[in-house]
């Protein structure tokens, strides 16, 4: 859906649960430029509601080798003192609807040294 500014504009809760406004950036499975480019098109929106200030993708679609039914792997970076607390789950809920796959996201401070550098190797960041 888009904003008067031609923006892409999140779905509201009552939206989410509409099929024919789920999946506004997905096509049957996108590619890495295309996810990068939808979260890049919603940062705005996301900075002002949730505070956060970078999305990166990792894991298959970052490597650009997702398959069908793929889910989408984010790490999000939130501006001091703006952790979403319990609305994580809403911002999850909403990327779901607008990529029209599983989003799964993770913060870098929350990993152990191991897993943090694994995952930094195929980090790409919106």
């Amino acid at each position: 859906m888009r904003g008067p500014e031609g923006r892409i504009v999140l779905a509201g809760k009552a939206d989410r649960a509409a099929p024919a406004r789920a999946a506004l950036c997905y096509g049957s499975v996108m590619t890495r430029d295309e996810t990068l480019a939808c979260l890049t098109a919603v940062l705005p929106d996301l900075r002002a509601r949730y505070g956060v200030i970078r999305l990166g993708l990792l894991g298959s679609l970052a490597r650009d080798e997702a398959l069908p039914g793929s889910d989408v792997d984010l790490v999000a970076e939130f501006a001091p003192g703006e952790a979403p607390g319990l609305r994580f789950f809403e911002l999850e809920d909403e990327l779901t609807a607008l990529l029209g796959a599983p989003v799964r996201i993770a913060g870098l401070p929350s990993m152990n040294a191991y897993v943090r550098a694994k995952v930094e190797r195929d980090l790409v960041y919106a």
